[in-house]
């Protein structure tokens, strides 16, 4: 015969509270319980934000470009699979930087995929292939031969080359191009945030103190927007 599964005091209560036509989790009642919901409507919407903006936020999903979901995960399951996929993609992404750069020295003598890792360090998971990858076109433009970089995403792809200043475009035009890209702004401003904190030229300093306000301030109103929607 089967053994009998006791059940736990949490799953006594539960069905207690749902018999009660309450909430199984903080015991409310509103409409949604009466209605016979197991949730009240301000727990089903806590569990809604944690799930699609805390964990989508830094688990890879990117919705806002082309060649992306398209969508955010909505459940336990995509954010999962959403987790795995871009670990993976960034490590990839990671490998292609190190043999790009490869030999290559910083100002300071140490590693230049150092400077990528610190600007990896400073976006969010999703962003960080872009980061590790924002240097590797002007510094190696034979990258694309790496049979590793069709294994990366069209979006990432696309970015990468957003932030690729050709040398036929003028740096102010550059900069311009980097604001109607809310992804690429991110990955700017902590690539010249690390390049100020490195003993930069005094060239630098001028080029990159004009420009961070303005991406700042391009990436502050797509901040503003998206509130307002």
């Amino acid at each position: 015969m089967k053994q009998m599964k006791t059940k736990s005091r949490q799953q006594l209560w539960q069905e207690k509270q749902i018999a009660e036509k309450r909430c199984a989790s903080c015991a409310s009642q509103d409409k949604e319980t009466l209605s016979g919901s197991r949730r009240c409507a301000k727990c089903k919407s806590k569990g809604r934000r944690c799930c699609r903006q805390n964990k989508r936020n830094e688990l890879g999903c990117n919705p806002w470009v082309a060649g992306g979901r398209g969508r955010p995960p909505v459940n336990k399951k995509e954010v999962c699979a959403e987790m795995k996929e871009m670990i993976h993609i960034n490590s990839i992404a990671r490998d292609i930087a190190a043999i790009a750069h490869a030999g290559q020295k910083r100002r300071g003598g140490v590693d230049y995929i150092v400077h990528c890792d610190r600007v990896a360090a400073k976006v969010p998971t999703r962003l960080k292939a872009v980061a590790f990858l924002h240097d590797v076109r002007e510094d190696n433009p034979q990258v694309e031969n790496n049979p590793k970089w069709m294994e990366l995403p069209i979006w990432v792809v696309n970015l990468v080359n957003t932030l690729t200043r050709p040398s036929t475009i003028s740096y102010p035009d550059y900069i311009e191009n980097i604001c109607d890209s809310r992804d690429a702004l991110a990955v700017k401003i902590a690539d010249m945030e690390d390049n100020l904190a490195d003993n930069p030229t005094p060239k630098q300093l001028a080029k990159y103190n004009a420009a961070l306000p303005v991406l700042k301030a391009a990436l502050k109103n797509y901040a503003h927007k998206r509130k307002t929607i």
